[in-house]
């Protein structure tokens, strides 16, 4: 199964197979599962258009609850979801891997899932790694597009005003591709 977000690598998330991602992306026609876990406050500073979108697509919609003017909503399982990895979600792509783990799939494929350190997404990183590696922890295959920066190393680090090239003060890193 694939886990697509938006980053551009999203594009080459597979059709025919079951991809899951996000509703307001220009590829949700694709998926077969749709997360929208934001507040619903947050649907409305989308519009009225967005929010027709919800209402009318036969595509499951995981969401924090059932609305009843959404017929394809479909709850999400917070609290097995929290039993078994904790109360640690700061992303829908946190909820899409938390699920497919608790659904029992036995490979992950994630496209579009970038969190760059230098991004706004940088602090949702944490989180879905912590989740593959949960994920790998139970023998499920996480295979990760190869333009993401998830359990990637980065050799130049920040300290105290400075950057330190890892690849200069360790050797062993010297050639290898951050």
């Amino acid at each position: 199964m694939n886990i697509c977000g938006l980053s551009p690598s999203e594009r080459l998330c597979p059709t025919g197979e079951e991809s899951w991602g996000l509703p307001w992306s220009q590829l949700s026609h694709r998926y077969t599962k749709l997360f929208e876990m934001h507040d619903e406050s947050l649907w409305k500073r989308r519009g009225g258009e967005y929010r027709n979108l919800l209402k009318t697509t036969d595509v499951p919609i995981i969401m924090q609850q059932q609305h009843e003017d959404i017929p394809a909503s479909v709850a999400f399982p917070l609290q097995q979801a929290i039993d078994e990895f904790g109360d640690y979600f700061n992303s829908s792509i946190a909820y899409m891997l938390s699920l497919a783990i608790l659904e029992g799939h036995k490979e992950i494929n994630i496209y579009g899932v970038d969190n760059h350190t230098d991004s706004e997404f940088a602090y949702e990183r944490p989180c879905n790694e912590y989740l593959i590696g949960q994920a790998r922890g139970r023998g499920i295959t996480v295979n990760i597009h190869g333009d993401s920066h998830l359990l990637r190393f980065s050799p130049d680090i920040h300290f105290e005003g400075e950057i330190i090239h890892y690849t200069t003060r360790y050797g062993y890193l010297e050639g290898k591709a951050a």
